[in-house]
């Protein structure tokens, strides 16, 4: 149950975050320099928040969810994910 309603949570940022890159770009050019760096480090750390969500929500689910699922589970491939490829 939590990990749907992370799971929510992160479709919702998504939606923030699509709101937000519409509005920078809509003022893109008429912003000074300093307004539009802050305006791209929001949209960075939106990015980075919507990215640790998602570490989390696939972490979760491998040290909970998938020791119930041994081998019936259609998304084994997680467990295999690795960034030193």
């Amino acid at each position: 149950m939590f990990y749907i309603g992370l799971g929510l949570a992160l479709a919702i940022y998504a939606l923030s975050f699509g709101k937000k890159l519409y509005e920078f770009v809509t003022v893109a050019f008429t912003l000074g320099d300093t307004d539009t760096i802050l305006k791209m480090l929001g949209l960075i750390d939106a990015a980075l928040v919507a990215s640790l969500l998602v570490m989390v929500i696939i972490s979760g689910y491998e040290n909970f969810v998938s020791r119930f699922d041994e081998n019936d589970g259609e998304v084994h491939w997680l467990g295999t994910i690795d960034s030193v490829r």
